[in-house]
């Protein structure tokens, strides 16, 4: 078995994180995934990572909404549940047609979830 480049990447990465940058890994994940557009243009892998990155900015997006939400309704003296914090997200968030719906509202629900979980 073969050494993988990006996994001594990723793993060196989560080390140096502690001591350097907390954001060190997903700086690396990034250059990652440019290096696999570059060398794996027009190819089935390249769409793959096209819907990965999709997911990724999804995921950040509502992540974004979910704080958002959730710190407008802390300085209103206001308490959102989390089925009401998702129907604000899904009304504000852009739809985004290369992700299916039950995977938005999976993504959805998982980052509200973490949202309030952090919020505690």
């Amino acid at each position: 078995m073969s050494i993988k480049y990006e996994n001594v990447a990723r793993s060196a990465a989560t080390k140096l994180a502690k001591k350097l940058d907390s954001t060190l890994l997903e700086a690396v994940e990034i250059e990652l995934a440019k290096l696999e557009l570059e060398n794996h243009p027009e190819s089935y892998e390249e769409s793959k990572l096209i819907i990965r990155l999709t997911i990724a900015a999804l995921i950040i997006q509502i992540a974004s909404l979910a704080c958002d939400v959730i710190s407008l309704q802390k300085q209103e003296s206001n308490t959102l549940n989390k089925e009401e914090i998702e129907h604000i997200i899904r009304r504000e968030m852009k739809i985004n047609n290369s992700i299916s719906p039950e995977q938005q509202e999976l993504i959805i629900q998982v980052v509200t979830e973490e949202a309030l979980n952090q919020e505690k």
